[in-house]
């Protein structure tokens, strides 16, 4: 089958020709747009260039405005900010991180310290009402001669 342009396929159905469309124009795949759904409030937003509805819904959320969803795009921005910083580190233990996070806000923690590994340490600490996170590598000083 061929592609019909839309304005060929009204023509047959109605026998009459809109000469407004440009037929190079109609041939363009269009962009799309997907509707996302704010999984806080219900809203509705325009997400072009969205690959699914999954992604369609988070970029509703990430981009509302609702009260409701304060926490859940704090949240969202911490999991991006922690797998952005530890690209390397199994997803279970950035839950341990997220969950850190989160005890030092409830449980008025100073600081929590997760060491990865050998030479890699991450830091979560209280500072000014948020909670900033710190990955340091050290670099190995011991040697064998």
């Amino acid at each position: 089958g061929r592609c019909v342009p839309a304005a060929e396929l009204a023509e047959r159905e109605t026998g009459v020709r809109d000469m407004s469309l440009n037929a190079l124009d109609e041939m363009q795949p269009a962009a799309a747009v997907t509707m996302g759904t704010c999984r806080c409030c219900g809203q509705k937003k325009v997400v072009p260039d969205a690959m699914n509805q999954a992604e369609a819904d988070l970029e509703a959320t990430r981009n509302c405005n609702c009260q409701d969803g304060v926490a859940v795009r704090r949240q969202i921005a911490e999991k991006d900010t922690v797998a952005e910083m530890l690209p390397d580190v199994e997803d279970q233990v950035r839950g341990y991180v997220l969950e850190s996070a989160q005890l030092i806000r409830q449980m008025d923690l100073a600081a929590v310290t997760i060491r990865l590994n050998e030479i890699s340490t991450v830091k979560l600490k209280a500072k000014d009402g948020a909670v900033t996170i710190t990955r340091t590598n050290k670099a190995e000083r011991n040697g064998v001669l």
